[in-house]
């Protein structure tokens, strides 16, 4: 069951943990259903996540008319040679595991829409899926030194927390087993994509793994599976909790 998958997770599955907990029946491992799969149903099991930070940086200047530029202070122009610096930027190297982290710009505005008065703030939001080789510390401190004399502010947001299971884990090896079995094909790990349930089921010490339904229609208009992965999740899942 997966109820929060990339939202604000307020009253699903977090409540659940915390009524789990209370009752110490806190679960040993956890499968969360999301679509894993790429090109082959059982070709990927995710044992881990990228952990995923929200950003906006405000660049203040002061607004003015575009014919007397020197009378203000343009955002835009003290900002434009730094921002080859901030977009795109890889944090990390990445490892056998991870994918680098890297900045991704997701929105820039500034101004009025008119072409004769220089704005007064520009804001960029960026997003950051970082691995467990970059905290929301290494960003801050990097944007910071980027704007180091520049009247701006800075906000941050980790909205999830990367978390790695260990490969050679009962869970991990007990649900390739099931997948090779009953589907006869030969799965890898991965880490790749987004944000699920499964990182609120790691911090509290829950050996948790992903597998699902092939993701080609993720996200997309009509999102759908077949019947024959649906079914073969059923075989999946029952020869995993016959084993484990």
């Amino acid at each position: 069951l997966t109820s929060d998958e990339e939202g604000d997770a307020k009253h699903g599955t977090i409540e659940v943990l915390k009524y789990l907990e209370e009752k110490n029946f806190m679960p040993d491992f956890a499968i969360v259903a999301e679509p894993t799969c790429e090109k082959v149903f059982g070709d990927a099991i995710k044992i881990g996540r990228r952990g995923s930070i929200n950003g906006e940086l405000k660049i203040y200047g002061t607004q003015g008319h575009a014919a007397y530029p020197e009378k203000s202070i343009n955002p835009v122009h003290k900002f434009a040679p730094i921002l080859p610096k901030l977009a795109g930027y890889f944090f990390d190297k990445g490892d056998e595991n991870f994918a680098p982290s890297q900045l991704v710009s997701t929105d820039i505005r500034g101004g009025m829409e008119v072409s004769n008065v220089t704005p007064s703030e520009l804001k960029i939001m960026f997003n950051v899926r970082n691995s467990t080789n970059t905290t929301k510390e290494d960003i801050k401190n990097y944007i910071e030194s980027l704007c180091e004399g520049l009247d701006y502010e800075l906000s941050l947001k980790q909205g999830s927390f990367p978390f790695l299971t260990d490969r050679n884990s009962s869970i991990v090896k007990v649900l390739k087993d099931a997948i090779e079995k009953e589907l006869h094909v030969k799965t890898k790990f991965s880490t790749a994509g987004g944000t699920s349930d499964a990182r609120m089921l790691a911090p509290c010490g829950v050996k948790v793994v992903e597998f699902g339904v092939i993701n080609d229609t993720i996200h997309a208009p009509n999102e759908k599976c077949s019947l024959d992965e649906v079914e073969g999740l059923v075989k999946v899942f029952k020869n995993v909790i016959k084993k484990i």
